[in-house]
């Protein structure tokens, strides 16, 4: 687990009587390059803000129709965003670099059970449910999938395409979620890349471009197709595929043509936009 004397042992303060918390809040995130958009909130009645009798999501779905597709990191969005909505719950997206690993008690999500023992000293969240996200990052070259219980029972992965509830946001719970430890998320642990390979798809993007295309027009595709419809010259394409064929993205059925492999269909489509966490 932790070291006992790692960051993780102090809070993040706040004062949640401060008329502009979320706003602060909001502005310290995109001056982290983090791109953020504003969710319904919790009433003092414990609802959610949508006033809805039936939400699925109270307190962690988007104001906005635009939803996580409206994320910025531009500073004028925000203070209008907030200036209409102060007390707005914050929505964070990940992705692009940014990778969550949220641990959810309800589900039997234990952070003991992270196939990583000491735990990396990274950014570090409780939950208002009192549950854990922690924080990491990883090269932008490769598109990383979200995924529920990736690591075990109620151990998620949660990145392209989805977004974490940030402090010090309002949950269902009447608490507020935060920071444990407030520092630099640390590059993704190669163990549990490990972990992730190749069961849950790491295909670079341009594996995803290839294979996408592949799905679009047919195949098997000559690489003459491939390099023309992606705009790529031909060596650098053959070498692509050469190497997609190694990592077993694709495979190759004849002098020439290339196809991708059934079973590794369902790893390499790509994600709804608003998968919710």
């Amino acid at each position: 687990m932790f070291h006992e004397n790692s960051p993780h042992s102090s809070s993040t303060d706040f004062d949640p009587q401060d008329p502009d918390l979320m706003l602060n809040s909001a502005t310290t995130y995109i001056d982290r390059g983090w791109r953020v958009f504003p969710l319904h909130s919790i009433t003092p009645a414990g609802q959610c803000t949508c006033h809805s009798s039936v939400c699925r999501q109270p307190g962690n779905h988007p104001i906005r129709p635009a939803g996580i597709r409206g994320a910025t990191t531009r500073l004028r969005d925000i203070l209008e965003w907030w200036e209409d909505e102060p007390d707005a719950n914050i929505g964070l997206v990940t992705g692009n670099g940014l990778m969550v690993i949220a641990v959810y008690p309800e589900r039997r999500g234990e952070l003991e059970a992270l196939p990583i023992d000491p735990i990396p000293q990274t950014g570090l969240v409780t939950t208002g449910n009192a549950g854990w996200h922690l924080y990491f990052t990883y090269k932008k070259s490769i598109v990383m999938n979200s995924q529920c219980d990736a690591l075990g029972p109620g151990i998620d992965i949660i990145a392209e395409g989805g977004y974490v509830l940030a402090p010090p946001s309002l949950c269902p719970s009447g608490r507020r979620s935060t920071w444990t430890s407030y520092i630099a998320p640390r590059t993704v642990p190669p163990k549990i890349l490990t972990r992730l390979q190749p069961e849950h798809g790491w295909p670079r993007r341009d594996y995803l471009s290839v294979l996408n295309l592949m799905h679009q027009h047919g195949y098997p595709l000559t690489p003459t197709e491939i390099a023309h419809a992606l705009g790529k010259d031909y060596s650098a394409t053959l070498k692509l595929l050469r190497r997609m064929v190694f990592d077993h993205q694709i495979y190759q059925v004849g002098r020439g043509l290339y196809a991708p492999l059934v079973t590794n269909s369902s790893s390499s489509t790509t994600l709804n936009t608003d998968r919710q966490r």
